[in-house]
């Protein structure tokens, strides 16, 4: 009777521990923190984040100077903010910045953009770019006025 209450005591002990060993970390391949390692994803995959900035207060266009007011973006056709800041030639250096939208991107993935430059006369100047997130850059710092 005690030889058989210890067995069924060390069978149910042993089946309340779990063998598996498990590596917590990023497990999305996408990711710029992608662990190889990692069996169970601890919800910090980090990616690439996009930056979109105002160069120029005015254009000369037409024979006519046209003020901008800002500049609406949209990535992969959503709408995704405005840029009412103008950084001239010295655009910003960090993936932050005054005035300017963010948006964060899978690595690996391509990406469309589109700005609308808003004059203040209300006439407006489309541009569309395109790109792919890099998994070798954490930030990806784009003009969003060219004209």
């Amino acid at each position: 009777m005690l030889k058989s209450l210890y067995i069924s005591f060390t069978i149910l002990f042993l089946s309340t521990i779990n063998f598996s060993c498990k590596t917590r970390g990023c497990t999305d391949d996408r990711a710029l923190n992608y662990n190889v390692n990692a069996t169970e994803n601890d919800g910090n995959c980090n990616f690439s984040n996009l930056i979109f900035y105002q160069k120029n207060t005015s254009y000369l266009l037409d024979g006519f100077t046209k003020k901008v007011k800002y500049v609406e973006i949209t990535v992969q056709g959503v709408y995704t903010g405005f840029c009412n800041y103008a950084y001239g030639n010295y655009p910003p250096t960090e993936c932050k910045g005054f005035g300017t939208v963010q948006y964060q991107i899978i690595n690996g993935k391509k990406f469309i953009w589109t700005s609308k430059i808003i004059f203040t006369d209300g006439s407006t100047r489309n541009w569309q770019g395109t790109g792919q997130a890099d998994p070798g850059q954490d930030c990806i710092i784009i003009c969003a006025e060219k004209l």
